[in-house]
């Protein structure tokens, strides 16, 4: 082959080289409504919408999305694999092996979750102690076994078991008994709990609401999160620098309310988003 050929591919296979674009795979995991991977509302969550979003707005990566658990993606972080995640929590612990953005979207915690009437019966509070529910023989309530309500609420749990049942069974299954009338309350994020419930609306058309627990901040931060090493280090600078751009956008707030359908959420996070999003410069 003439060497000059041979010169002229070198060159250009270098060139590609040189120009390639650095790749992220996302993490991303089966939880509706928040991240839906299958069924009638595939790509509909609200973390679908966010991860479009910020793909668009990160040209400068390649984007694969890999389906894993919990457990597979902190380990791979762990091991400093290239894999990011929008949707996680900081805690100290997760900070000795990952780098952080600033924050990505703010959440609702767990609820205390009733029918309407049930509500109304309460006086429509606001918020309620879980021990007080815990503690009142008129309510009986029903939550998942061996599933983890944060390790606030599972404390009390323990101490606290007379008249809630943990049953082997699904979060759809404890809607379902809900709507129905056949336990009085459970223990779920809002929107999760009327999106299982809106399967059961032809035969039981009870309403349901939620309650904010005492024992719980006001809010769960979420955050984008990689490898704690000096690839993750640029992807996460690169990520906040998008980030100021895109989220104080009327598209942003929009992807927020996504699912939410109880009005005064929905005025809590359209009043918390101009507070943190558009007035401060939160972290």
């Amino acid at each position: 082959m003439n060497k000059y050929l041979l010169i002229l591919i070198s060159l250009v296979l270098m060139s590609s080289s040189l120009f390639a674009k650095e790749k992220i795979t996302w993490h991303v995991v089966h939880w509706p409504p928040f991240q839906m991977l299958d069924g009638v509302d595939k790509g509909k969550g609200r973390f679908d919408a966010l991860l479009n979003l910020f793909r668009e707005n990160l040209p400068q990566y390649e984007h694969e999305t890999l389906r894993m658990n919990w457990a597979r993606f902190f380990n791979d972080v762990k091991k400093g694999e290239k894999v990011c995640s929008i949707f996680i929590i900081k805690t100290d612990e997760r900070e000795t092996f990952a780098e952080f953005s600033k924050i990505v979207t703010f959440n609702f915690p767990i609820r205390i979750i009733m029918r309407k009437s049930t509500i109304r019966e309460l006086g429509n509070p606001d918020s309620l102690s879980i021990v007080d529910m815990l503690e009142n023989s008129r309510f009986k309530g029903v939550i998942e076994s061996k599933r983890s309500y944060t390790p606030q609420i599972d404390t009390l749990l323990l101490k606290h078991k007379a008249n809630i049942s943990p049953r082997p069974i699904q979060a759809r299954n404890i809607i379902q008994m809900l709507v129905s009338g056949r336990t009085d309350y459970t223990i779920e994020y809002p929107y999760t709990a009327n999106y299982l419930a809106k399967e059961f609306q032809s035969d039981y058309p009870a309403e349901l609401g939620s309650i904010e627990i005492k024992e719980l901040s006001n809010f769960l931060i979420s955050h984008f999160a990689c490898p704690k090493n000096e690839w993750g280090h640029e992807v996460v600078k690169d990520f906040d620098t998008m980030l100021k751009k895109v989220r104080p956008t009327p598209e942003y707030l929009k992807i927020m309310k996504m699912w939410h359908t109880d009005p005064q959420e929905i005025e809590v996070i359209e009043s918390t988003f101009r507070e943190m999003f558009l007035k401060g410069n939160q972290e």
